[in-house]
């Protein structure tokens, strides 16, 4: 009995085994998905700051910074690029999707600092990118303006207010704020724009966070931009 039960048991593993190899979807040993990961950098005087094959490593790895007074960034857009890799080759993607957050520093009512978080935009997206090759873009205060422009947000804990109205100081011509003094004395920060990415690939996948190392330790390879209004 004991000899016909570990038979039975060995006919059910190998059909188990057989079924999987037909569905792929009950194997327990999938194919991997593949990498992909993305480089992005400002550009200043039509140089990257920042390039993934530097020698230096503060400067082929980890978020890109830049900070521009609002008359300047309102003269000229500031510029940047992008480019996409997979270690192992074994993704193409299609697509970048840049995306834009928007901070900004502020008094609470008992007179302390904090920040405002104004959410997470769909700024540009980038179609058919090649692998290593940069994609340039520029970034205008206009379009970052646009999408952020029916913002509210409850500076009092309470009733939401418009952030851009006469009360803040924002205008149209110069919406942002950058770094100033409260009326308390206390030093508030100018308003602050990340610009993160998602990557597309040509089966669907897509690749929208990557783990710490990645962004800050991989050779050629980052997870964001800062743009400060200073």
């Amino acid at each position: 009995m004991k000899i016909k039960n570990i038979l039975s048991s060995t006919l059910a593993a190998a059909l188990v085994v057989l079924v999987a190899c037909e569905k792929p979807e009950l194997n327990p040993n999938p194919t991997p998905e593949g990498n992909a990961s993305a480089f992005g950098t400002f550009i200043v005087n039509g140089n990257p700051q920042k390039t993934p094959f530097n020698t230096s490593a503060a400067l082929n790895r980890g978020a890109d910074a830049l900070s521009r007074t609002m008359t300047a960034w309102a003269g000229a857009p500031v510029e940047a690029q992008i480019q996409w890799n997979s270690i192992d080759k074994s993704v193409n993607i299609t697509k970048i999707d840049i995306y834009v957050s928007f901070t900004e520093a502020y008094l609470l009512p008992d007179g302390s600092t904090t920040t405002a978080n104004h959410g997470n935009k769909l700024f540009a997206s980038l179609s058919n990118p090649a692998i290593l090759t940069n994609v340039k873009f520029n970034i205008p205060v206009a379009q970052v303006y646009d999408l952020f422009k029916a913002s509210t947000f409850k500076y009092d804990g309470k009733t939401d207010a418009q952030v851009f109205s006469a009360a803040s100081r924002r205008t149209v011509a110069a919406p942002f704020l950058g770094a100033r003094t409260a009326t308390n004395g206390k030093a508030l920060a100018g308003d602050l724009f990340t610009f993160s990415w998602r990557l597309t690939s040509d089966k669907g996948l897509v690749y929208r966070s990557w783990s710490p190392s990645v962004c800050t330790e991989v050779q050629g390879a980052n997870c964001s931009m800062a743009l400060r209004v200073n």
